[in-house]
């Protein structure tokens, strides 16, 4: 069996045996919505703004980290394994509904997943880079953050619901980490990994799946 694939509802993980790689994808099916005064969606854009959303992800994310397994399963054996992780715009079947909105260029940007629902709202100014602060007496300001690689790191499991959501609040643990991803920064942590290693490690009897490294 070339791959070892579990759905876990908020994505997919597929083990690809003969390539020894993990591929994670998540499904999102958008919703085109527009804002007083703006124009109606035309294919080109719609197609411009998910190839955005897809570059960021990918550039973010994907082949930056490296897992280890440990068991007596042959996928313990041949070293680390590369991750790379997707998304794939569907219209039908998705793991999250994306609502869009078209709006006017200088808006305030509404980026935000809710885990429960499955749902992630955005607007084309999340396409743009913009200093972000943390909510620490005193702020540390980091410019050219991006909204959306912030929010695929919750749709990735980091999220508030299951205790582990945004950094930069004055009440996380790690609002001294302004380097994070997950804060206002841009690097990954092992941390940010354990809900995709809590499904793998249900994938494989007998093995367990753990950060091995990490490229920032």
């Amino acid at each position: 069996m070339a791959h070892i694939v579990r759905d876990a509802g908020w994505g997919i993980i597929d083990i690809v045996r003969h390539e020894h790689r993990i591929f994670f994808q998540q499904r999102w099916e958008y919703q085109w919505l527009v804002d007083v005064g703006q124009s109606a969606w035309t294919l080109q854009q719609k197609r411009e703004l998910h190839a955005k959303v897809d570059r960021l992800i990918w550039r973010s994310w994907s082949y930056r980290v490296k897992l280890v397994a440990t068991g007596a399963h042959e996928v313990a054996r041949g070293g680390p394994w590369p991750v790379n992780l997707d998304v794939r715009w569907v219209t039908k079947n998705p793991h999250w509904n994306v609502q869009v909105t078209k709006v006017a260029a200088g808006t305030t940007g509404v980026g935000e997943v809710f885990w429960n629902d499955r749902r992630i709202t955005l607007n084309t100014t999340d396409l743009v880079p913009y200093q972000a602060c943390t909510s620490a007496a005193t702020p540390v300001c980091r410019a050219d953050f991006h909204a959306v690689p912030h929010e695929f790191g919750h749709a990735f499991g980091n999220t508030a619901v299951l205790s582990r959501g945004d950094e930069y609040t004055a009440t996380s643990a790690h609002l001294a980490d302004t380097a994070s991803i997950l804060n206002v920064g841009t690097e990954l942590r092992v941390r940010h990994f354990r809900t995709m290693l809590e499904e793998m490690n249900k994938m494989v009897s007998g093995v367990t799946w753990a950060i091995d490294s990490i490229r920032n």
